[in-house]
């Protein structure tokens, strides 16, 4: 009769009556064989990337061994894949992967899943031995913790360029590593603090509320979204704005982060515009701020989420002032406003603002001989310009009456002030112009500094 083997590890079993005399040989052999397969450790030595690891009935073989020590005689290439053969057998294996240059060891049986060993790694692996369609599984790691289907876990790494690593993998993704005294949030993941979830510090903290600078920064000259220059740190200084308008752009909004914008360009104003997709201050998605940073000037900007940067701008403050002062010499005329008349020209840092108009005196009218005794003038402020432009506040500076020994001049102090609405609504220039008119005749002059003491005119910009 004809021996027949068991299923899994091919241990001969002698049918009834045969091998009389001659038995002990398979006895021995079996018995080598379920020394193998209860606790053999076999060092194999894989060449190339193919390896098949096959179990032959009735003989030792390689595939009987309980653990297997995977080594090569240098770096093989590649990773190699062992094919356990045939693929009718179940069988289970303790494997370590000693294999040189990180290199992996993929066990497969049949068109079903591999499993893979890793460089470093020791694990339990199981082959289902369901003919072409087997699949070899991990049953457990000493480098890993995987889910169900390996795409979430906890990886230990030896070797290579993640030597000493613990590894986070959430869906396929490498999120969170751990290193000696290290642990690193990747680029992508999120570390977050439930409500009502406390952080104690009893150590260093670093990098938490820090700023990043970045200098000499030149403004996007395109005077668009597009083309602003995309600010990268949390301070940022701008040096060169060639025109005024050209623009920067603040990075995607972050709920907490703050971005201050520094304009150290000695005369051009500078635009910030959002990312895309992202608004400034309750404006439209991708709409320029409205309010231009004037130069010698900064600004701060904080997110609220992650749509939307807002910044501090009462309504009254303050945008920017231009003060203009007259020489020294005097400014005279007869019966028309003064032909050297104080001018100043603002250039508006947001469409919507008013202009608040200051001049200051000492002004004064003076005869120019012993008569007339009767001294009149007015000072008048005007928008673009004396007579043509329009007219917007006067003042009377004074007369006097008396005799031809009283002083020769009078003077008045004070100041004159208006508010300006921007029209037509832009930022364009304005030009004001602060004139003096003499009422009385030629022998009466007029003038801005009296007594040789400057008059000034104070342009500033205030927010609504």
């Amino acid at each position: 009769m004809t021996s027949s083997y068991t299923v899994n590890q091919g241990i001969e079993k002698p049918a009834a009556g045969d091998q009389s005399g001659t038995w002990g040989a398979t006895v021995n052999t079996n018995m080598d064989i379920i020394d193998r397969v209860v606790s053999g450790v076999g060092a194999l030595t894989l060449t190339g990337s193919t390896t098949t690891l096959t179990t032959t009935d009735g003989a030792l073989t390689d595939g009987m061994y309980r653990v297997l020590v995977l080594g090569d005689g240098g770096d093989l290439g590649s990773n190699n894949t062992i094919t356990i053969s045939p693929n009718d057998q179940d069988k289970l294996y303790l494997v370590y992967n000693n294999l040189t240059a990180n290199r992996s060891a993929i066990f497969s049986q049949g068109s079903g899943d591999n499993a893979t060993v890793e460089n470093g790694e020791t694990a339990w692996i199981y082959a289902d031995g369901a003919g072409s369609g087997a699949a070899v599984r991990v049953a457990t790691s000493s480098t890993k913790l995987l889910d169900q289907d390996g795409d979430t876990g906890i990886r230990v790494e030896e070797g290579g360029d993640d030597d000493d690593t613990i590894r986070f993998d959430v869906a396929g993704a490498e999120d969170f590593t751990m290193t000696a005294n290290t642990l690193s949030v990747l680029s992508g993941s999120t570390l977050n603090i439930d409500s009502g979830a406390t952080i104690a510090n009893s150590g260093t903290a670093t990098g938490f509320g820090s700023s990043t600078a970045v200098d000499s920064i030149t403004a996007g000259s395109t005077q668009s979204q597009a083309g602003a220059t995309a600010l990268t740190g949390t301070i940022n200084r701008v040096t060169v704005s060639g025109t005024n308008g050209d623009g920067v752009k603040l990075p995607t909004a972050v709920a907490g982060l703050t971005c201050l914008i520094i304009n150290a360009d000695s005369a051009q104003t500078i635009d910030v515009w959002p990312a895309t997709g992202d608004k400034i201050q309750g404006g439209s998605s991708n709409a320029v701020d409205p309010t231009s940073i004037a130069a010698g000037t900064s600004r701060e900007f904080y997110s609220i989420d992650a749509a939307e940067w807002l910044r501090d701008i009462p309504v009254g403050t303050v945008l920017q002032r231009v003060v203009i002062n007259t020489t020294t010499g005097t400014n005279s005329t007869s019966t028309t406003e003064a032909a050297t008349a104080l001018t100043a020209t603002i250039s508006m840092l947001d469409a919507a603002s008013i202009v608040q108009v200051t001049a200051m005196g000492p002004w004064a009218v003076s005869r120019s001989s012993s008569s007339p005794t009767n001294m009149q003038g007015f000072l008048r402020l005007w928008e673009a310009a004396v007579t043509t432009g329009t007219q917007l506040a006067e003042e009377r500076i004074g007369y006097v009456y008396g005799e031809a020994s009283q002083p020769p001049y009078a003077i008045a102090g004070g100041a004159l002030a208006a508010k300006v609405l921007n029209t037509p609504g832009d930022k364009a220039a304005t030009t004001f112009v602060l004139g003096i008119l003499n009422a009385v005749g030629s022998t009466v002059l007029a003038q801005f500094n009296a007594g040789s003491l400057q008059a000034t005119m104070l342009l500033e910009e205030i927010a609504t």
